[in-house]
């Protein structure tokens, strides 16, 4: 066999093995979908649950497919509306609420095509001594607004996070596709990072932060002056700009004081202001 023929049966052949391989993926989660019932993904069809629970300061929370909002309420309470492969599981024990679901295949969530959802609220009252929040969120939406707690600890793989109008004392959220978002917040120590996704802090106080995205921008605006702050800038394929300046090589100050800012992309813009 000449070196022509040859080559191009080989070509012919890894061409196939790439098509097979796409459909294996693709094709496979939809043709489960499709063998499935799905006459209850639709939430106008689900389960919904309201129920006022005994004091907690502690909530753990491992989901798959979820939309989870923490708040301030009347009481101490859980509310859920959920497709039924989707329904949650829940408990208070020794002043901790633990919350899980069932394991689902994602693989038809991720192309968008199930209707399958899950939205869980979550309230206490605005004088609750919360303690500590760790959530384990794979798909779905997680906010956390208006509270007052110590320790926010959150890892994410395609979600979104968002902290709001909160005093915290630790605050961490690990990301593996998805936004990152804190706004009017005190927090004493923060750890974001993100691998594809934007990391955005807005109108925060805080004493130390790290701010690391491998793709996408990280945005930052203090309502504090940042002077007398050690300050570390830098991105790969980008720009960084602080307090509307343009540093091409990074940016970095050494400050007088204990605060301390570290904020970094390799692909995607680094901004400061205050």
């Amino acid at each position: 066999m000449n070196k022509k023929v040859y080559l191009s049966i080989l070509t012919i052949v890894t061409i196939a093995a790439i098509i097979l391989g796409v459909c294996i993926h693709i094709l496979s989660p939809i043709g489960r979908w499709f063998g499935k019932d799905h006459t209850s993904d639709d939430l106008s069809a689900a389960a919904t649950t309201s129920e006022t629970l005994d004091a907690f300061d502690t909530i753990y929370i491992d989901t798959n497919v979820s939309d989870i909002t923490i708040t301030t309420g009347d009481d101490y309470s859980i509310r859920y509306q959920a497709s039924e492969q989707l329904i949650p599981q829940y408990a208070v024990s020794e002043g901790t609420l633990t919350i899980s679901q069932p394991d689902v295949d994602t693989d038809i969530i991720h192309l968008g095509i199930s209707k399958t959802k899950c939205d869980i609220t979550i309230t206490l009252p605005e004088d609750a001594a919360l303690s500590l929040i760790q959530a384990d969120v794979n798909v779905g939406e997680l906010t956390v607004q208006n509270l007052n707690f110590d320790t926010f600890d959150c890892s994410q793989n395609v979600s979104e996070t968002t902290v709001s109008n909160c005093t915290i004392n630790s605050l961490t959220v690990d990301s593996s596709t998805g936004t990152i978002t804190v706004k009017d917040t005190t927090f004493t120590n923060g750890d974001l990072s993100t691998s594809t996704g934007e990391i955005e802090v807005e109108d925060a106080t805080f004493t130390t932060l790290k701010a690391k995205a491998s793709t996408g921008d990280v945005d930052i605006h203090s309502r504090q002056s940042l002077d007398d702050y050690t300050i570390e800038l830098s991105t790969s394929v980008g720009d960084v700009e602080m307090n509307d300046h343009s540093y091409k090589d990074g940016y970095h100050a050494m400050g007088s004081g204990s605060g301390k800012l570290e904020a970094s992309t390799s692909t995607g813009d680094v901004t400061v202001t205050y």
